[in-house]
């Protein structure tokens, strides 16, 4: 059986959009994300439980991400 494929990395490509155009972010939700991604909200839905849920787990992502680049820059020669 085939999985259904994850739409993660376009939902946080999309919410990464809408965070630096849209002046509030209490007003983005699953609806506009999925308008932005060009995928169903139910899609979202699948991938996340909540908004809250969704916000928590791109944080974490930003996280490894800086951790990760740190960890480059920690390792160049004369660092």
């Amino acid at each position: 059986m085939a999985t259904r494929p994850s739409y993660r990395k376009k939902i946080f490509d999309a919410l990464h959009r809408l965070g630096t155009t849209i002046g509030d972010p209490n007003t983005i939700d699953f609806k506009m994300i999925a308008k932005e991604a060009h995928i169903s909200v139910s899609n979202i839905s699948r991938e996340f439980k909540d908004l809250s849920h969704l916000f928590y787990e791109i944080s974490v992502e930003k996280f490894k991400e800086h951790e990760a680049l740190s960890t480059k820059i920690t390792r160049l020669p004369g660092v």
